[in-house]
């Protein structure tokens, strides 16, 4: 993951992870925050007992989003679930804009599907393996 030299105010910035991925965006989403952007942030992973660093990420995030694959905390699913409902809500609205940036972490496949999801609606993204 490439961190910008300089964190400024870009407007919103959406970060999303899974499992330990979490870990590499956790100190992004303060120094975002400091520097007076909207932070949103899409957290997951299999069960509530395996999601970490929720109520860290909540101190710093004007919006967090928790997916469990069994439901166990926040919504079913999987991350990519919510960013996919999260980016049609703003597709069919009149007042609501896409991120002026995307931080995602976890697997390739996931980096890939963000990517792509991110592309095709003209906003940036900056990925990092969950393990790299």
């Amino acid at each position: 993951m490439s961190i910008p030299q300089e964190i400024k105010n870009l407007g919103t910035v959406l970060f999303i992870a899974e499992g330990q991925g979490i870990k590499k965006i956790y100190p992004l989403t303060e120094a975002y925050k400091k520097a007076g952007n909207r932070v949103m942030c899409i957290i997951g992973a299999s069960t509530k007992n395996k999601l970490i660093l929720a109520d860290q990420m909540g101190q710093f995030c004007d919006e967090l989003f928790i997916a469990t694959e069994d439901g166990s905390s926040g919504q079913k699913g999987k991350v990519l679930d919510v960013l996919k409902e999260l980016f049609g809500i703003i597709e069919k609205s009149t007042h609501t804009k896409y991120p002026e940036l995307i931080f995602a972490s976890g697997s390739p496949a996931l980096l890939g599907s963000v990517s792509e999801i991110a592309g095709s609606c003209g906003v940036s993204v900056i990925t990092k393996e969950e393990n790299a």
